[in-house]
Order: C-alpha cells, then sequence, then structure tokens
C-alpha cells in the first residue's frame, strides 16, 4: 500500500510540474521533452516526447524509430525516415524560491535581481526587475535610473527621487558530488547512480533509470521494481490486490563507455582525459582540460611546457634561463 500511494503522489504531482526530472535528479527539461544522456555524462534535452536517445549522445529520433547515425536519420518502421533532432543541454535543478544569476553559478531568492558585485561575483538586489547600479554595490526599482553622485534613485520623467538599496550576497550553487557508476557486465560500459544495465536489441548496452529496474525482453524499455513489461500495451504492470496498476515503461539510453583509468582529476573532482592538464577557468568557479600534457593554463588559454603565456592568447618559449628559476 505504501509503494502505491507514492507512486500515486508522484504521478499527480509530475502532471502539475511543467518540467521533466532527468534520472540524475539534478537536470530538468520542458515538458514534452525527453531527457537523453549527452557525451560528457550530463543530462540534454530531446525536443520530443518520449523521445529514442540515439547512441552518439547528439541526437534523438521520434517514439518508435531506430536511430540511423551513419546518414543522420531516424528510420520509421513503415520505412519512411526523417531527421535527427539534436539534444540540447538541460537545466541544473534549483529551489522553488530561487532565481539562477548569469554565470549559472549563483542563485537569488525569487522577487529579487542578480546583480554583478564590484569583485565580480554576484549580488541579490531585494527588488524584482530592479535596476543594477554601475557602482555595483547598489541598485533601483524598475523604472528608475540610478543616480551614483546623490546616492539615489531618480524616477524618470519626474523629480521624484527614492533611497536605493543594498544589494546582498548571493548564495552560491554547491557543486554537485560526482555519481556512483555501475559497471555494466561487458565490462566495457557503465551506467550512472542506481541504474540496471540492460542489453538492447542492437547488441549493445542501455541503462534503465529506475532502482532495481526489470529490464524488457524488447531489448528497448525497461520497468520499475516489480512490474512487468506489457509488450502489447506498451506499459508496465503490477497487480495490487484486485487492482492493475500500469505506468509508462521506459526507454534505455546507451550506456556510457568506462573512461580512461590513468584519467586526470581536477581539484574540484572533475575530470580530463590521460595526458592532459586541468586548467581553471578565467572566472575559477571550474575547471577546463587543455589537450597538452603538463601544460602552462593562461587565463583563456593553455600553452605547452617549456613556453609561457603572452599576450593575444600566444604563447612565448622560455629562455634557457628562465628553467634555472
Amino acid at each position: 500500500m505504501k509503494y502505491l500511494l507514492a507512486l500515486v503522489v508522484l504521478v499527480a504531482f509530475s502532471g502539475a510540474n511543467s518540467n521533466v526530472i532527468c534520472p540524475d535528479h539534478k537536470s530538468q527539461c520542458p515538458t514534452d521533452t525527453t531527457c537523453c544522456l549527452l557525451d560528457n555524462e550530463s543530462y540534454g534535452c530531446c525536443p520530443l516526447p518520449n523521445a529514442v536517445c540515439c547512441d552518439d549522445h547528439q541526437h534523438c529520433c521520434p517514439e518508435g524509430a531506430t536511430c540511423n547515425t551513419e546518414e543522420g536519420k531516424c528510420d520509421k518502421a513503415d520505412g519512411s525516415s526523417v531527421r535527427m533532432h539534436r539534444k540540447q543541454a538541460a537545466q541544473l535543478r534549483v529551489g522553488r524560491n530561487e532565481i539562477v544569476c548569469g554565470d549559472h553559478q549563483a542563485t537569488c531568492p525569487t522577487g529579487t535581481t542578480c546583480c554583478q558585485l564590484d569583485d565580480g561575483q554576484w549580488g541579490c538586489c531585494p527588488l524584482p526587475e530592479a535596476v543594477c547600479c554601475n557602482d555595483h554595490r547598489h541598485c533601483c526599482p524598475h523604472g528608475t535610473t540610478c543616480d551614483t553622485q546623490l546616492g539615489r534613485c531618480n524616477k524618470r520623467g519626474t523629480s521624484i527621487t527614492i533611497p536605493w538599496s543594498e544589494k546582498i550576497e548571493a548564495k552560491k550553487i554547491r557543486a554537485a558530488h560526482p555519481m556512483a557508476a555501475v559497471t555494466c557486465p561487458d565490462k566495457q560500459t557503465k551506467c550512472m547512480g542506481h541504474s540496471v544495465c540492460c542489453t538492447k536489441t542492437n547488441g549493445q548496452t542501455g541503462c534503465c533509470p529506475f532502482v532495481d529496474g526489470v529490464c524488457c525482453a524488447n531489448g528497448r524499455t525497461c520497468c520499475p521494481y516489480s512490474f512487468t513489461c506489457d509488450n502489447e500495451r506498451s506499459v508496465c504492470l503490477k497487480s495490487v490486490g484486485t487492482e492493475e496498476l500500469s505506468v509508462p515503461w521506459q526507454h534505455l539510453p546507451s550506456a556510457i563507455h568506462r573512461r580512461d583509468s590513468r584519467v586526470v582529476r581536477c581539484p574540484d573532482a572533475s575530470e580530463c582525459p590521460s595526458k592532459t592538464t586541468c586548467c581553471p577557468t578565467s572566472d575559477g568557479s571550474a575547471y577546463s582540460c587543455c589537450p597538452l600534457h603538463k601544460a602552462v593554463c593562461c587565463e583563456h588559454s593553455c600553452c605547452a611546457k617549456g613556453f609561457k603565456c603572452a599576450a593575444q592568447g600566444k604563447c612565448e618559449k622560455l629562455a634557457a634561463v628562465d628553467f634555472l628559476f
């Protein structure tokens, strides 16, 4: 009974929500779209409901179609074909009462406005749709202008002035902990979180997003734990007393090929491929991968070992004397 009630609540909630929550529970996609894994292990949004996620981790096809990545099209059962759709990056989920600031690294409460501070960080103006002043410390109500010399806000077209507001510090979005991975039986692929490895019709491995999920015999879909696959109705069934409960089944996204065990781990727990270098982004909020081994990190680029960063993104070879210090 507990399971039945929980499922009913979930269905009722998801019907009221305008977004599709992805299996990592950190990403979301708009309604009538489908969450699909990208090649960087994050989620993207396919602009189709109940879509088929293609193995290239870049495209998707309509429900019931087969991905033909070699020809860049979707093959339908009736012999016709349609073009593939490219996925778009999913949005990070934040609290319902928060807005995301421009760098996607900070949030402010609903009813406030994100404004940059003088140190480049984000602050929250305690006014909706506010005007951020050039001093990077104050803000004014919507429809007014900042008078930084007199420290006030001027109402446009009138002589009315009102006090300006101090910004408060924005809340940083905490980096999510890396998800654990399940190594599939082929030892070559993995599924994220508590997903279940399932063999697809093409012999490759797919990931069922349900905890202890059931792989369907059709090699395309799966069902929640204790449910059975009904191929005739394309649903998952479970008998609860005299009731028959049915829920939609899930299409299997392709599993991710396991990374080289010699990956380079960055200070923030992110990873770069073997024989590359972790370099902090210009704002210091994250790390990117320089495709050079033991490289020198520059502000917006990187240089090979033995070189130094120069103006206009160039690299200059170090003089012999520089190697001594």
